[in-house]
């Protein structure tokens, strides 16, 4: 299972019109490999009725290129308050994710979380 440290993030809420639903964004940047590689994560907050019907996908999978792999993922607006939660109280976050394991540089995910390794109990975000 493929994962990711996140060095930083970023958050944006839009609305285009006073009728639509707000969208909401939060692009994750991957802490940088020894080649300078980062991967990068964006997850996509939508209402029920506009999510795709597949979770999203990895793209530069296999390291064609010097841009590390890319993970676009959908979420229900509901999950982004406990999404950005994680981000703003835990650390290390990590991303986790799974593609299959053939087919070609691009892939869709089977599934995306993000959170972090095993911590002791009752330790305190500083």
């Amino acid at each position: 299972m493929p994962d990711f440290q996140v060095e930083s993030y970023r958050v944006r809420t839009r609305r285009a019109t006073a009728a639509a639903p707000a969208r909401r964004t939060i692009f994750l940047l991957g802490v940088a490999l020894a080649h300078g590689i980062r991967n990068k994560a964006l997850l996509r907050f939508r209402e029920s009725s506009s999510l795709p019907a597949s979770l999203g996908d990895v793209s530069n999978v296999g390291g064609l290129n010097f841009n590390g792999e890319f993970v676009t993922a959908y979420f229900l607006t509901s999950d982004f308050a406990d999404t950005y939660k994680i981000l703003q109280t835990e650390k290390p976050v990590n991303v986790f994710y799974e593609y299959a394991p053939s087919g070609g540089e691009s892939r869709q995910i089977s599934f995306l979380e993000i959170g972090t390794f095993d911590e002791p109990v009752g330790e305190e975000e500083t």
